[in-house]
């Protein structure tokens, strides 16, 4: 299965349906003499061009949907785009004009509310020598059909970025652009409660934490539903953090760093442990594991985190769940004989005392 981050281009206001500038719409012909320079000016046409680099290759993004001066753009990717670049031209076509000049300035906002982050502002954009973007940026006076090219890091973190662009074309005429890009994961869906489960785990900062690929919701919904078959007299299962609304970087702190590793693609969700009586624990590891792949973390005494288990999409790329196999900090649980680790309820390595009577009450 490929992971896919989602990127949405909102064209700005003076682009065409070809996405380019055209300074005067309303000229159907063109007249053989140019008298000045504001008549030159009126067919200068400009254009921003977005691109994504994947596997080394530069793809260009093509608007999916046009609404009147507005373009949509979107870019389904795996892992592995790393880099976005906004290439930037004007051209008089009709008549070339090989010695007329244009610059432009752009400043860019970065909104991160709109991907489930209610706290201090985002780092800013990197360029790819991992300094960051300057704010504004200045292209410097250019030559007709020169190119300018702003290139730039994905950020970890989904966000909306809003471009504001002033065209100065022939060193006196201005005029207005914005581009709003959407970096995002595509079609995560909104994990309601259900019968077996409740949800919890949302915070000030991140009101909004249960966000995950379509069928693993499903998955999620029939572990509940098998639980409380199993389980009727039992609580319900906690469902704790999965992903924020856009995905990427899940900084559980509010400090953009991630400790909360795989939580950015609606591929995982931690379940509480120590909500779930011990002698119902392997039955609940058995109606997880029907469902989804189960670590139990926390258990480490490397490791200082509450216990609980960490639940992932059966299918889950390989790659992900390599890594995960390969730190310590998670225990595989879904054997014909679970481990021991995957059954207490351990914090940095030392069993903590239950709050829950410990017999089993399932049927």
């Amino acid at each position: 299965m490929n992971i896919l981050f989602f990127v949405v281009f909102f064209g700005g206001m003076l682009f065409s349906q070809n996405n380019n500038l055209d300074f005067n719409d309303n000229i159907s012909l063109f007249s053989n003499k140019i008298k000045n320079q504001s008549d030159l000016a009126k067919y200068a046409k400009a254009e921003i061009k977005w691109e994504i680099k994947r596997k080394n290759e530069w793809i260009e993004i093509k608007p999916v949907n046009i609404q009147g001066t507005t373009s949509y753009y979107e870019i389904e990717q795996e892992g592995d785009l790393k880099e976005i670049r906004a290439i930037s031209t004007v051209n008089w076509y009709d008549p070339p004009c090989p010695d007329c000049f244009w610059k432009f300035t752009v400043q860019y906002s970065n909104d991160t509310e709109f991907a489930g982050h209610v706290h201090k502002t985002a780092p800013p954009l990197k360029y790819l020598s991992g300094e960051d973007m300057l704010n504004p940026i200045e292209s410097g006076e250019l030559k007709a059909g020169q190119k300018f090219i702003i290139t730039f890091k994905r950020p970890l973190y989904s966000t909306r970025i809003k471009w504001n662009v002033n065209w100065i074309i022939l060193g006196w005429r201005q005029y207005f652009s914005v581009d709003i890009s959407d970096i995002k994961v595509k079609n995560l869906k909104s994990l309601n409660s259900g019968e077996g489960y409740s949800l919890v785990g949302q915070t000030d900062i991140h009101p909004s934490n249960h966000w995950v690929i379509s069928d693993f919701k499903t998955d999620l919904e029939n572990i509940g539903k098998l639980w409380k078959q199993r389980c009727p007299k039992s609580d319900v299962l906690y469902y704790n953090d999965a992903s924020l609304i856009w995905g990427g970087l899940f900084d559980i702190n509010g400090n953009w760093n991630s400790p909360h590793i795989g939580h950015d693609a609606g591929l995982h969700i931690d379940i509480s442990k120590k909500h779930i009586r011990k002698g119902n624990r392997e039955k609940a590891l058995e109606v997880m594991c029907k469902n989804a792949i189960v670590y139990s973390e926390g258990d480490s005494s490397q490791n200082k985190e509450i216990p609980h288990y960490h639940v992932i999409y059966k299918n889950t790329p390989g790659e992900i769940i390599n890594k995960l196999e390969g730190d310590y900090k998670y225990i595989p649980c879904c054997f014909d004989n679970i481990p021991q680790k995957c059954i207490d309820l351990e914090s940095g390595g030392q069993p903590v005392e239950g709050s829950l009577p410990t017999e089993s009450d399932c049927l």
